[in-house]
Formats: structure tokens, C-alpha cells, sequence
């Protein structure tokens, strides 16, 4: 898919969030490959979300042959299954899932995350609530594989999310937690596939860039912390980085502002840490002292990357980096499910 120009922000047209008797209707793509089990609970998030009308878009990446039969099992005409018989990566599967959408919303969730069943309500509420949106964040709150809260992520500041931006990602959740309007995605160029592991950074950018922002800060999402999910291509995300920085130096420019270097050395520094390799992760964390030597930070970094001891650590860090006590109750109300294994099909 193309890129589209940047420019200052701007409303684009699209069919508003009206209340009546018909839901609203989103089209939710999810791009999977060979986790079966991880699938069926986000996927049960999605086909229960309340008061509106999904449609899902389950986009197969070069899967094994026979790793979607949970799906089609379940026999449910609103989801649709579209098949890569070679990995074309994240990026390529959602644009191929944006292609078989028809709704006037999208929505993105990975294949380990799970939605709270208010997510997409009080997502099309907020866009209501905002003249000229076209797209919508939420908070979120970081679960292990006991669906155990160890973290979270405030939603971003709408009046500077694209400066913001264009310094470091700040929209929580990776890939899934936002909702757009689906003209507003096309019109941006969709993901950039060239680059796979910063993909969701480089899109948000681009929808900043093009429409203001409406937020939900409730976590109304649950991202996935596993070992799994932190496969970490150091080069590659070295050389994506440099991508990005030349892809948006005249945006940077004009509104005067540098990339955050010492903020992404430390967020490679804490998937290093989350996939075990302490070498790069030690090399990393030295880098961004040398660079600017932010104690706090390194320590907020590592209390993600190791929620096993960091929760001890929560109330010893300096004040506003702990989370607000409610949010585990929020979330708990919702996750609740997935821990007595529920949601746990598949």
C-alpha cells in the first residue's frame, strides 16, 4: 500500500458514530500464525464485545496446514479467514486484513492480546465525544501467562500525541488497541512493510499526522507478555529505527523536535532483558548511560522487562512512575475469565 504525504492535521470525513437501534458495525482484523490457543482467547474477546456488530478478518500468516480449525469450528458467519501460504510478516497481514474490510472502523489485535468486552463501545463514545477523530487509544495493563497484571501504559496526551510521536511511540498496547476510521487508514497508506518490527510506531505517526486523536483512559486492553512474544531481531531493529528516523526528518524538523535516541536504546535494552539475551541487553543499558544517565528510567525499563521481582519494587520507585491501584481492579473485573481458563479454547 502507498504512503501518504504528511501535513498538518486534519478531519477527514467519515460516517459518524450515531446512536440507534442498529449497532455500529467494526471490522476487526487479526493477523495470526501457528498459536492456536493464544488465538481463541483473543478471539473470544473480539466476538463478545458489547453493543456492537463485529466483523473479524482472521489473516493466517503461512500458518501450519490445520492450525485454524478451532476457528473454523466454531462454525460463526462474522469471521472470515484469509490464508498467506508463505509469511509475508505482521504488516503485509494486516493490509491484507484492510482489504477485505467493509465497515467504516477498523480495529487491530494481535493474535496474545485480549480486549475487555467495553473496549470497542467505549472507543466509538470517546469519538463521539471528539470533534474531527478519526481514531481512537486506550490505556492498557501488561499480563503474564496467568493473566497477572505486571504493568501498564497510560493512554497518550491527544492535544500532542504527534510530536510525541514523531519522538518515541507512545501509543500503548503495540497493535492492539487502537480503532480507526477505515477511510482514515487507507488514506495514510495502511502498514509500511518494509518495516515489520516498527510497524505499529510508523502507522500511528502517520494517523497523528492526518487526524486528531480521541482517547480512552481506562485499560481496556490486555497485552500479552510472554517469551514467545519477545523474539528480538537486535540489527534489524537497528536498521528499522534508521528507517524511521530519515522517513520522518523534514516532520521532525519543521515542528523542531529530535528523535528520543536514549528512550528507544532503552526500550531494545528491556526486550533484551524479556528474551534473555544479557549480553546486548548490558551493552544496551551502558549505551544510554553514557548518553544520559536517567537511573529512574533504566529502573522503570527493568521493572517491565522482569515482572517476576519488579513487583516488589513498584512502591520503592519514585512518585507517578507506579500505576494508579484502581486499574488492577478495572482490569481484573475483565480478565477474570482468562485466568479460570475460559477464555482458554482452542
Amino acid at each position: 500500500m502507498s504512503v501518504a504525504r504528511h501535513g498538518a492535521p486534519q478531519s477527514l470525513p467519515h460516517a459518524p458514530v450515531e446512536a440507534h437501534s442498529a449497532p455500529p458495525q467494526v471490522t476487526v482484523i487479526i493477523p495470526t500464525k501457528d498459536r492456536p490457543q493464544l488465538l481463541a482467547r483473543t478471539l473470544e474477546s473480539v466476538l463478545t464485545q458489547d453493543g456492537v456488530a463485529v466483523a473479524v478478518v482472521v489473516v493466517d500468516d503461512g500458518g501450519a496446514p490445520g492450525a485454524l480449525a478451532g476457528v473454523a469450528a466454531l462454525d460463526d458467519t462474522r469471521v472470515r479467514v484469509q490464508r498467506n501460504e508463505h509469511s509475508l510478516g505482521v504488516a503485509a497481514a494486516r493490509n491484507i486484513g484492510l482489504r477485505h474490510a467493509a465497515t467504516d472502523w477498523v480495529a487491530f489485535v494481535d493474535d496474545d492480546d485480549v480486549w475487555a468486552p467495553h473496549k470497542l463501545r467505549e472507543q466509538l463514545a470517546a469519538l463521539n465525544r471528539t470533534p474531527g477523530a478519526g481514531w481512537c487509544a486506550t490505556a492498557c495493563v501488561h499480563v503474564d501467562p496467568t493473566y497477572t497484571v505486571v504493568g501498564w501504559e497510560r493512554a497518550p496526551r491527544p492535544a500532542v500525541v504527534a510530536d510525541a510521536l514523531l519522538r518515541r511511540q507512545v501509543v500503548p498496547g503495540g497493535g492492539s488497541g487502537v480503532l480507526a476510521a477505515r477511510e482514515l487508514v487507507v488514506s495514510v497508506g495502511g502498514f509500511d512493510e518494509a518495516l515489520p518490527h516498527l510497524a505499529d510506531w510508523d502507522f500511528y505517526i502517520r494517523l497523528a499526522l492526518s487526524s486528531p486523536l480521541a482517547v480512552v483512559p481506562a485499560p481496556l486492553l490486555a497485552y500479552f507478555v510472554h517469551a514467545e512474544s519477545m523474539s528480538l531481531n537486535l540489527p534489524r531493529s537497528a536498521r528499522e529505527f534508521e528507517l524511521l528516523r530519515k522517513k520522518y526528518e523534514a516532520a521532525r524538523a519543521g515542528r523542531r523536535l529530535e528523535i528520543d535516541e536514549e528512550f528507544w536504546t532503552l526500550y531494545l535494552g528491556g526486550l533484551s532483558v524479556r528474551s534473555h539475551q544479557w549480553r546486548p541487553a548490558l551493552s544496551l543499558f551502558l549505551r544510554a548511560f553514557r548518553r544520559r544517565p536517567r537511573l529512574a528510567l533504566v529502573l522503570w525499563i527493568l521493572r517491565k522487562s522482569a515482572p517476576a521481582w519488579s513487583r516488589s519494587l513498584k512502591w520503592r520507585l519514585p512518585h507517578g512512575l507506579g500505576g494508579p491501584p484502581r486499574w488492577f481492579v478495572e482490569s481484573s473485573s475483565w480478565l477474570d475469565r482468562y485466568r479460570s481458563g475460559a477464555g482458554a479454547a482452542g
